[in-house]
């Protein structure tokens, strides 16, 4: 059975789709406060231990090598090198297989995909051009 971690906005939606499927345990962490009203599924799923509200950049509260895959979205697009740095071997602790952080700015979407394999890990920088017409 997979065990799949998914840190960003939406989490929730992320977590329940995952749950639903079956097959495989999820969880999220969800990087700030959520606006009320929070929906019920969302605060069901909180109360029940597999969403957390956690800031990224610290330790989180997972042993090492807790999950096979680690999607992050959207998160780390806000933080600065040191905080970026000390966040990616964070989250490179967490992930026993795969990690992948997609990053959006607004002016210039930008994907870094990161795969990791035992102690190697590989990084890929994707640029998407946006042309004007």
């Amino acid at each position: 059975m997979h065990r799949l971690l998914h840190i960003g906005p939406g989490t929730c939606g992320v977590v329940s789709k995952l749950l639903k499927e079956g097959g495989s345990e999820a969880w999220g962490i969800q990087p700030f406060k959520m606006k009320e009203p929070v929906h019920r599924t969302c605060h069901n799923l909180l109360h029940k231990g597999f969403i957390r509200i956690a800031d990224a950049n610290r330790p989180l509260p997972y042993r090492s090598r807790s999950f096979s895959f680690v999607l992050v979205t959207d998160t780390l697009d806000v933080m600065k090198v040191r905080e970026l740095n000390t966040t990616l071997n964070e989250l490179s602790r967490l992930s026993a297989h795969s990690l992948v952080v997609i990053v959006s700015e607004a002016l210039e979407p930008c994907c870094f995909l990161i795969l990791q394999t035992n102690a190697i890990v590989y990084l890929f920088v994707l640029s998407i051009v946006v042309s004007e017409a």
